[in-house]
């Protein structure tokens, strides 16, 4: 098989999702690398990639602009990657939206079998196709350390008294994944329990805090019995479990000041009453949720 024949191969396997195909093309010590697997990936390992790719877009696929030959064993193929986010990215769950991201292949090939595939693509152009963030940011400076951050609420207005405040430090990026997925099905779970008003989460330097507020004691002890906070406990407490160390606690109502809303009328910083207007008279605008 000449090499035009091969790379056309590769790609067609790709796009009737033939991994077994795709692995065959490549030599005993051929190796696939893109942006996301910068260190090489063959055999089972890389059909472990393949596969993910095709459970977060099961209708993915190459459309081929050109190929271009450089010599008798080098050629690089144009292409346009296409397909829709119906699986799960990260943990995040689908987005529905479609991408097409631009990106080259560099193939080198010895004896009829694929050497190495070298991938090249912006990975960020994917990720705001999907509609996802990205953040550039220092891990730390100083004393400072940077991560990410979620906040929820159920619009409710009213004040907290009591706030439910966890730390656990984690030790791997298996558990990173691990402690996002609990943190988001028990959010999903607490957000609808009585007396709920509002979560910031954040994970930086390893460690993961949250910050919940309740409308009483009573609500905020009752959500621990829940069934996903239940499991993350387990998690926690099983020898080798989730985590290094963590703590938990509860913080009663100590001095919680007024909300101050400005005024575009007279422009003033006005403290919101029930009244719901301005020193000047002018009706203010709903201020932001505890």
């Amino acid at each position: 098989m000449n090499i035009k024949a091969l790379v056309e191969t590769y790609l067609h396997s790709w796009n009737v999702q033939d991994v077994d195909a795709i692995i065959a093309l490549f030599s005993e010590d051929g190796k696939y690398t893109d942006p996301n697997c910068a260190d090489g990936l063959s055999g089972a390992a890389l059909a472990g990639y393949i596969n993910g790719l095709y459970s977060v877009f099961p209708d993915l696929h190459f459309e081929t602009i050109r190929l271009l030959s450089v010599d008798e064993k080098t050629m690089v193929a144009e292409w346009v990657m296409r397909g829709t986010n119906s699986g799960s990215l990260k943990g995040l769950p689908p987005t529905g939206k479609a991408i097409a991201l631009d990106g080259i292949d560099v193939f080198d090939v010895e004896d009829g079998r694929i050497k190495s595939v070298k991938g090249y693509f912006n990975g960020g152009t994917m990720m705001e196709q999907l509609g996802l963030q990205i953040d550039v940011q220092l891990k730390s400076l100083g004393p400072f350390f940077f991560g990410t951050s979620v906040y929820t609420n159920t619009q409710s207005k009213a004040c907290p008294k009591v706030f439910a405040i966890t730390q656990i430090r984690i030790k791997s990026e298996e558990e990173r994944t691990q402690l996002r997925d609990l943190t988001r099905n028990m959010l999903l779970e607490i957000s609808q329990a009585p007396g709920y008003i509002a979560t910031v989460t954040s994970l930086a330097n390893n460690i993961g805090t949250t910050l919940t507020a309740w409308e009483d004691m009573q609500a905020a002890q009752a959500a621990v019995s829940g069934p996903t906070h239940k499991e993350a406990m387990a998690a926690a407490f099983a020898k080798n479990g989730l985590g290094v160390s963590a703590w938990t606690s509860f913080w009663s109502e100590g001095q919680i000041n007024s909300r101050w809303q400005r005024c575009f009328t007279c422009g003033a910083f006005a403290k919101y009453t029930q009244t719901g207007k301005c020193g000047c008279g002018a009706e203010l605008d709903e201020p932001v949720h505890f």
